[in-house]
């Protein structure tokens, strides 16, 4: 499987997942822009930015939950660590910084 953003019109987009067994999309969540979009190591949840926070995605029950949201910051480029149990990404207001939350006591 392999997860994403596609042009659903012209103001909208999908995240979704797409599967190569059956040859389908499933779309998760309506979006007003393209954002990148990151696999946990579980296989299970995905991750995006969408302004000030990081939103969590079940891909098999559909729950969508905040992770993470600051109003201070915008942030962008979420990375999960090869181990699973770091996020990094940045958060910009007049300058950047890389910031790390812990995965471990999320799913």
């Amino acid at each position: 499987k392999i997860a994403g953003t596609i042009a659903a019109g012209p103001d909208l987009r999908k995240i979704g997942v797409y599967s190569f067994e059956t040859n389908s999309y499933e779309a998760l969540v309506d979006l007003k822009e393209t954002v990148p979009v990151t696999w946990l190591r579980d296989g299970r949840h995905i991750i995006y930015a969408a302004g000030d926070k990081i939103v969590l995605i079940d891909t098999q029950t559909k729950k969508v939950r905040d992770l993470f949201s600051n109003p201070n910051v915008e942030i962008r480029a979420p990375f999960v660590s090869f181990d699973g149990k770091l996020l990094y990404f940045a958060a910009a207001n007049n300058e950047s910084d890389i910031w790390m939350l812990d995965l471990t006591d999320k799913p």
